[in-house]
């Protein structure tokens, strides 16, 4: 247990996992942070396994020190990033626990790159319009399917 404290109703406990999924709720806030997986559409540039969980927490009386690593999205500032997560952990952790945060130590571990997914389809779509528009003019059947140039004169 991370911090328990006594009062006239009995004894609160908070424990070291519900302050460190706190912390990890609180950095994956940041834009520029995903998860340790893979982000939707992504692929890993630079990927380590951390040991353990991604947050690592130590409670001395009432102050508490975190250890995480975080996975960065490729063009990112790093150390923008990374001081955004510190400032936004201290803040939840504080808020809602009442301990006083010594000191949030971030690793950037993990380094993702975002795949864009449209200009895939896009070119699936050229692709298709394209044998369609072959596939009339072979048959002779008037053209269903609107040309590039139709387009761009509408």
């Amino acid at each position: 247990m991370a911090k328990a404290q006594n009062n006239d109703k009995g004894n609160i406990q908070i424990s070291s996992d519900v302050i460190s999924t706190i912390a990890e709720t609180a950095a994956l806030e940041i834009d520029g942070v995903t998860k340790g997986a893979s982000p939707a559409g992504g692929m890993p540039v630079f990927a380590r396994k951390a040991p353990g969980k991604g947050v690592k927490v130590t409670v001395t009386g009432d102050e508490v020190t975190l250890d995480m690593n975080i996975a960065v999205i490729f063009g990112y500032r790093m150390v923008e990033v990374a001081e955004n997560v510190q400032t936004n952990v201290k803040n939840a952790v504080q808020t809602m626990t009442g301990l006083t945060v010594k000191a949030v130590n971030v690793v950037v571990s993990n380094l993702y790159q975002e795949q864009e997914v449209a200009p895939k389809t896009a070119k699936k779509n050229k692709e298709s319009r394209s044998l369609k528009q072959e596939a009339a003019k072979e048959s002779g059947a008037p053209e269903t399917v609107p040309s590039e140039e139709s387009k761009e004169q509408a």
